[in-house]
């Protein structure tokens, strides 16, 4: 019962979120008639909406509780990541995924595996791509599980376990239910949470701190390399990594 009357309005936006899955759920759900709309929505998403989806994706707990932890290890040479990876991204947008785009057309592909195997004639490399991708695909996902995971138990001030069980099984349900569509949807609706949120806790930080400038004093104060911009050769090495992996 305290714990009711402590969590109760955290508990109200959990609750308006899972309405909010279900509503994409249920509106998606009549029109996975076939594969390509169950894993593509039928090429029929706006950019915008895969805009925002990309987003979602790319920046999620490996950036607010992975990146965030890290920075906080190694100072701010760890924010170099930053203009790097939106490079990085720009170019993949630009530079790959127009061609990538004409060539799943031609082919009438729906998958990457699908498409290098009818481009090249190649039943292996279908094969192939798609093991490599599942497995960087389930070792990114034990990241974003256990974040999530850590996330909620703090939220909520439940156990671990229960937590990592309830992401589980309630991404798994509108992901199979309502494919490709209901997860863009969704993705559509937290990134624009997540810029929200984020921009908010920014300036709410930087208000209570007394500005940017005091801020930044007071982390030299505490350990001078939390606000360091000397980087190393290891540290570029871990840069690297995780942009590999990103």
């Amino acid at each position: 019962m305290e714990w009711l009357e402590t969590y109760w309005l955290r508990l109200i936006f959990v609750a308006a979120y899972l309405l909010m899955l279900a509503k994409h759920c249920w509106a998606a759900r009549g029109r996975t008639g076939s594969v390509s709309e169950f894993l593509i929505a039928g090429r029929s998403l706006g950019g915008w909406l895969i805009a925002l989806s990309f987003y979602a994706t790319f920046v999620s707990t490996n950036t607010f509780v992975g990146h965030a932890g890290k920075s906080w290890e190694v100072g701010l040479i760890w924010y170099v990541k930053g203009p790097v990876i939106v490079l990085c991204a720009y170019a993949a947008w630009h530079l790959v995924a127009p061609r990538f785009f004409h060539l799943a057309r031609e082919c009438d592909s729906v998958t990457l595996p699908d498409l290098l195997g009818h481009r090249y004639g190649s039943p292996a490399l279908r094969r192939a791509s798609a093991l490599v991708i599942f497995i960087a695909s389930a070792l990114y996902l034990i990241a974003v599980y256990k974040g999530s995971s850590i996330a909620l138990e703090q939220f909520l001030l439940i156990d671990y376990r229960v937590a990592s069980v309830l992401i589980f099984l309630v991404v798994t349900a509108y992901t199979l239910v309502g494919g490709f569509r209901a997860v863009v949807l969704t993705d559509a609706v937290q990134g624009l949470l997540m810029l929200v949120g984020s921009v908010t806790m920014l300036a709410a930080v930087l208000r209570r701190a007394g500005g940017l400038t005091v801020a930044l004093d007071t982390l030299r104060v505490q350990d001078p390399q939390l606000v360091s911009w000397q980087g190393n050769l290891s540290l570029m090495a871990i840069l690297g990594l995780s942009l590999a992996g990103e």
